[in-house]
């Protein structure tokens, strides 16, 4: 039990580490959570910092989530007994709430895609491909991003399901994505009322 307690901390500690603000603050001397949106990830890099640093602080968090997810599967079936693919799930859940709540900077973070998108390519490239393409298509037909984001996300445990078949490993992205798509309820409500409105 301590082991699989000390594997779990450690893929929460890579998912927090904060490289939107440690981005932000090489490359104009800010806090990014204190800027645009206000929320420490990719998009809100992009539209303060510009395009490239859009595209470094993306490929930093996938990075940090496929790393978590890898470490855990390397070591929680040695010292814990879960099978490769469950372990690999259960840290890249922890790395997304690490992500999204990061010790580091008073637990005030990101979204949670880019880590995901990195855990998933850990998991099951297809995952990326299937949720991926639909937040494109929802994002097309809804005209906003965190809408697009947050529907195609929601349907990430139907696709896990019916790729992998696995209960546990379903459960275990259904409660990743259910922490995505709360994240994104503020923007999908603003979206809501605003088409209301019209």
């Amino acid at each position: 039990m301590l082991w699989a307690v000390g594997i779990g901390l450690l893929c929460y500690l890579i998912g927090a580490i904060p490289f939107p603000v440690i981005v932000s603050r090489y490359a104009k001397g800010i806090d990014l959570r204190q800027h645009g949106s206000g929320n420490m990830g990719a998009a809100n890099a992009g539209r303060v910092l510009g395009k490239r640093w859009f595209v470094a602080v993306f490929l930093l968090d996938f990075v940090k989530g496929a790393a978590a997810a890898y470490v855990a599967r390397q070591l929680l079936p040695a010292y814990v007994g879960v099978d490769a693919l469950l372990a690999a799930a259960i840290g890249a859940a922890l790395a997304v709430v690490g992500h999204c709540f990061p010790i580091y900077v008073g637990f005030k973070g990101g979204l949670g895609l880019a880590a995901s998108a990195g855990a998933l390519a850990i998991i099951s490239p297809w995952l990326i491909v299937t949720v991926g393409g639909s937040i494109l298509i929802f994002w097309t037909l809804s005209r906003n991003m965190y809408v697009g984001t947050a529907a195609a996300v929601a349907l990430g445990p139907v696709y896990a399901h019916l790729l992998m078949g696995r209960w546990d490993v379903t459960v275990t992205v259904g409660l990743w994505a259910a922490l995505i798509v709360i994240l994104h309820m503020k923007d999908v409500r603003a979206w809501w009322a605003q088409r209301r409105a019209k």
